[in-house]
């Protein structure tokens, strides 16, 4: 406990300084006088403020003059550091619009180039599967007792083996149709295309261009002759 005394003593005399300087600066501001040239007014408040500081500081003991040397070299580290810190935010931030501009763009080359072969796979498999079994139940449904749906699934099983054939040359085409309008394909590293942002983009792409092109591949039922008339006569025979 004695140790402790000369420390609490100098604390508390550190804190009568202060409070004097506070209360030095509150009285210069009530008693100073009312000028109409405002920078006459704040010349003359300055250099009040000045002298008072100064007496403050001579008033200090070297320990306190130390610690105050201290704070004030932090505090002006710390406003350096948020004043350089203000240009480097608008550079920041037109980086990150160039940078997501970037992302967007390799993103949407990313969905072309993997979703357009894709809507190639969609449409054959559809088409050939409604051709097919609309052709085998119409040839070969009453020889061999085929429902529509055994000649759905046949004709399924024709679309799958025609599209394993015709896999590589859509993948071409579908280059080929991108080079004519100057799309070329993206160019990213091997680290970038197992980014999971690229994965995500790729099964996107994959999922919608081929419910797509399953759409477009039903254009046979447009072409379909479901009239009365037919049923009528399919019946008659």
């Amino acid at each position: 406990m004695p140790n402790n005394t000369p420390t609490h003593r100098s604390a508390s005399r550190f804190s009568v300084k202060i409070a004097r300087f506070l209360f030095s600066t509150s009285l210069l501001k009530q008693s100073a006088p009312l000028s109409t040239h405002t920078h006459y007014a704040k010349a003359e408040s300055s250099t009040d403020i000045q002298e008072i500081a100064r007496n403050f500081i001579h008033s200090l003991e070297p320990e306190h003059r130390q610690i105050l040397a201290n704070e004030l070299s932090e505090i002006e580290k710390l406003s350096k550091a948020t004043t350089t810190a203000m240009p480097i935010l608008y550079s920041q931030l037109a980086v990150g619009k160039k940078k997501l501009f970037v992302y967007f763009h390799r993103a949407s080359l990313v969905f072309i180039e993997t979703g357009l072969p894709y809507i190639g796979f969609g449409f054959v498999d559809n088409f050939v599967m409604l051709v097919a079994g609309e052709t085998i139940e119409t040839f070969f449904g009453v020889a061999f007792c085929l429902s529509t749906m055994a000649a759905a699934g046949l004709g399924n099983a024709v679309s799958d083996v025609m599209g394993i054939g015709l896999a590589d040359r859509i993948e071409r085409t579908c280059g080929r149709f991108l080079g004519l309008f100057g799309i070329s394909s993206p160019k990213l590293a091997a680290e970038q295309w197992r980014q999971r942002s690229v994965q995500t983009t790729q099964l996107l792409s994959k999922a919608i261009c081929i419910f797509v092109g399953c759409l477009l591949g039903m254009c046979p039922l447009l072409f379909r002759d479901t009239s009365v008339k037919k049923t009528k006569s399919n019946d008659e025979d």
